[in-house]
């Protein structure tokens, strides 16, 4: 009764909350196949590209046959027209399925700030990459920063640079880039001067 019940409401609905209920029962009466399919439902229309979802869909394939299923997942995602709005979310399966380089990948292009929310599964393979295009990076910013809360920014991001391993050369050049071509920013070089 309880799964005819939910089924009409996720039919009139479209509610996940319904399929959740429906896979928990599924998964407790051992209805696996409809424990499957709705699972994949949630997937991929209700609760799209969740990685909890992921996970006990993960549960249900042998290692062998779950990297021909993972590569579908991730290919479905990669095409989806809004996929933008999905990279947080094939990011969080890049790192369930140990995919750093493919992490690497995905976010080399995005701010300093997105890509050390990142570092610790690209270091220390990636460290010398990273120091080049977090020293970009500032640069990038330096050259829009106008006030002193940005400064403050780009001296916080200059000193990550410096605490990163074998970044003293980069780290010197950039720095001494900042204090030649912003000399008549005393804001900006007050700024780097308290943490550098």
């Amino acid at each position: 009764d309880a799964i005819t019940l939910l089924k009409t409401r996720l039919k009139e609905t479209n509610d996940r909350d319904y399929a959740y209920k429906l896979s928990d029962i599924y998964k407790k009466e051992n209805m696996m196949e409809e424990y499957k399919d709705i699972l994949y439902k949630l997937l991929y229309e209700l609760d799209k590209y969740n990685i909890d979802v992921y996970k006990k869909i993960k549960h249900l394939y042998s290692n062998k046959d779950w990297l021909i299923e993972r590569d579908n997942i991730i290919n479905k995602i990669t095409k989806e027209e809004s996929f933008h709005y999905y990279e947080d979310k094939l990011l969080n399966i890049y790192i369930e399925e140990k995919m750093y380089d493919d992490i690497f990948n995905t976010i080399k292009n995005e701010d300093m700030s997105t890509i050390m929310r990142y570092e610790e599964y690209l270091l220390p393979k990636y460290n010398k990459e990273l120091i080049s295009i977090y020293v970009k990076c500032c640069k990038s910013f330096a050259s829009k920063a106008f006030n002193r809360n940005m400064y403050s920014e780009l001296a916080r991001d200059m000193l990550h640079i410096k605490k990163m391993k074998n970044s003293n050369n980069e780290y010197s050049i950039l720095l001494e880039e900042m204090r030649e071509k912003y000399h008549n920013r005393p804001a900006m070089q007050d700024e780097l001067s308290q943490v550098l």
